[in-house]
């Protein structure tokens, strides 16, 4: 199963901070999540802790972490 992991406002997008995912097959990220568009330029995504993006391939075993950009001045 691909574990996702979701912090801040992006637990409403995957419904909860942990939930798995069993795949038949790999899947891009964006065919497993529904992600709104204008969230979509918000967000950090890591695949197996390394840089990813919503075109990112995962298969069962794999670790999708969702982070929201925290920014300030």
């Amino acid at each position: 199963m691909v574990k996702i992991v979701a912090l801040g406002f992006l637990t409403k997008y995957v419904g909860g901070s942990v939930v798995e995912v069993k795949l038949d097959s790999p899947r891009r990220i964006r065919e497993i999540l529904d992600i709104p568009l204008e969230a979509q330029s918000r967000i950090i995504i890591l695949v197996n802790n390394s840089p990813g993006n919503l075109d990112s391939i995962v298969d069962d075993d794999d670790t999708i972490t969702l982070m929201p950009i925290i920014g300030g001045g």
